[in-house]
């Protein structure tokens, strides 16, 4: 196993509708620091007693839009005439919220599962 992402492995995600999405199956570790430090800012807020939770909807949802530019690769959209709309992700902020919401779920998904694949592998992290 590559200790490097392969940026051209994707998967298909079918959404209710049947719409398809190509994700990546993975990111770099640069990315996924990107993500983790915008969810930080969103959720924890510094006080004198502590750090406090204080993501508000608008903020959660903002990751999942993070989360979905980071992965979508490409999609099958149509627009109301039924052209193609080519994927880009600035193009994810114009999405419905329950679309935004079905793909960063999926994606979670798909990582979910493929972690739990790695370790039945043993490909977890071992300190000898």
């Amino acid at each position: 196993m590559s200790r490097f992402v392969n940026q051209g492995e994707v998967d298909i995600i079918v959404l209710r509708n049947g719409d398809q999405v190509k994700v990546r199956q993975g990111l770099t570790a640069l990315e996924v620091a990107m993500l983790r430090k915008d969810l930080i800012q969103f959720v924890y807020e510094a006080r004198d007693d502590g750090p406090h939770i204080s993501a508000t909807g608008g903020e959660w949802y903002l990751q999942q839009i993070n989360i979905c530019k980071a992965y979508i690769v490409s999609w099958d959209f149509k627009d109301d005439d039924g052209q193609l709309v080519t994927y880009s992700p600035d193009l994810v902020s114009t999405l419905s919220e329950d679309t935004v919401q079905e793909i960063a779920e999926a994606v979670d998904n798909l990582q979910q599962k493929r972690r739990e694949e790695n370790a039945k592998k043993g490909r977890q992290l071992s300190v000898k």
